[in-house]
């Protein structure tokens, strides 16, 4: 039984448009995918940066201890060679005394310093993370317009096949009135010679 010449490209478009479909959902979960790649690396590098604070901040902190360290060693410098010399007195206190608020300032600055790095790293983590969450929500728009488009394609397909073949055959609009006869019993319009 031979198949009218309309069967082969009907199913065609209708293939065709299927596949296109399933290609543009496919596509959306792909981005969706990437987008939700991108949320996990985003947080694990703010995992990272936030450690890097924690350690900026005991790197501080060992800083600080080793500027009064070395503030104590030269105290302690300074009454050694005042008692060496046999001066004392107001002159030699007021040296001390000044040594020692150098040291406790920069141990100050070195712990400021170190608070300082943490908080830029911090920041650093609050900006990968609000990175992420973009990235994760323009791939779920991103699947949402390609759900759309796949929708849209079969819906665009349908149009075209209807007009093609849903509505009087698919020599209709050929312009070819020869193909159309009234059916005398019926008094419908056939198509073809039949």
């Amino acid at each position: 039984m031979a198949v009218a010449a309309w069967v082969v490209p009907l199913v065609l478009a209708v293939v065709g448009a299927a596949k296109e479909s399933q290609a543009q959902r496919q596509a959306g979960k792909t981005a969706a995918a990437i987008g939700q790649a991108q949320r996990g690396g985003a947080e694990f590098e703010a995992q990272l940066l936030e450690q890097r604070g924690g350690q900026e901040i005991a790197a501080s902190q060992r800083a600080a201890a080793e500027e009064r360290r070395q503030a104590r060693y030269g105290a302690s410098r300074a009454v050694a060679v005042a008692a060496a010399s046999g001066a004392g007195g107001p002159t030699v206190s007021r040296i001390i005394s000044d040594i020692a608020g150098e040291g406790a300032y920069r141990s100050a600055v070195a712990l400021y310093e170190g608070e300082e790095r943490a908080r830029q790293t911090r920041l650093g983590a609050i900006s990968s993370r609000y990175e992420g969450e973009v990235a994760a929500a323009s791939g779920q728009a991103r699947q949402r317009a390609f759900n759309i488009g796949a929708t849209s394609s079969v819906l665009r397909a349908g149009s075209s096949l209807l007009d093609k073949y849903g509505r009087g055959g698919p020599w209709r609009g050929r312009g070819d009135s020869s193909l159309i006869r009234e059916d005398v019993d019926t008094g419908s319009y056939v198509y073809g010679d039949y």
